[in-house]
């Protein structure tokens, strides 16, 4: 759960055993964090801040919701490895990995003019980044490895 990651960076909550991929509610350590935790829909966080202190609301709802920059008390740091699986890729079937054509649609989305138009039209506010091929498919291998423990 991304936000559990974001609070735990952020110093408000310990998990026991320290921030993983796989972290759940019940690695909380409620005695040793400083905020009480309520779970919301995602889809519903930035429509529940007058009910809670403070919310995690990913960026695909912060601006639909009209929520701006200045309302903004924590930022991930994207760098952060248990973030790796958080990663947009491109992806296609293993036999179509090296298509020209797909190749040139991802080459294209990091254009400075596309990259442009995408913060422009959706808000979005993260960074674009053309990571290595072998990185996100060791990234790959090794949450399938977790995954199936």
């Amino acid at each position: 759960m991304r936000p559990l990651l974001g609070l735990a960076a952020a110093g408000l909550i310990v998990l026991k055993g320290g921030p993983s991929w796989d972290s759940t509610l019940q690695d909380v350590d409620t005695a040793a964090s400083k905020v009480r935790l309520t779970t919301i829909d995602p889809t519903l966080t930035a429509q529940s801040l007058d009910s809670v202190d403070a919310a995690f609301v990913d960026d695909t709802f912060a601006r639909p919701a009209g929520l701006g920059h200045d309302q903004v008390i924590f930022t991930d740091d994207p760098q952060r490895p248990e973030l790796k699986q958080y990663i947009n890729v491109f992806a296609a079937r293993a036999a179509d990995k090296n298509d020209p054509k797909l190749l040139t649609v991802a080459r294209l989305y990091h254009d400075p003019d596309v990259e442009a138009a995408i913060r422009a039209e959706s808000g979005y506010d993260g960074i674009f980044e053309n990571n290595d091929q072998a990185d996100l498919e060791a990234t790959l291998h090794q949450l399938e490895t977790g995954f199936r423990k």
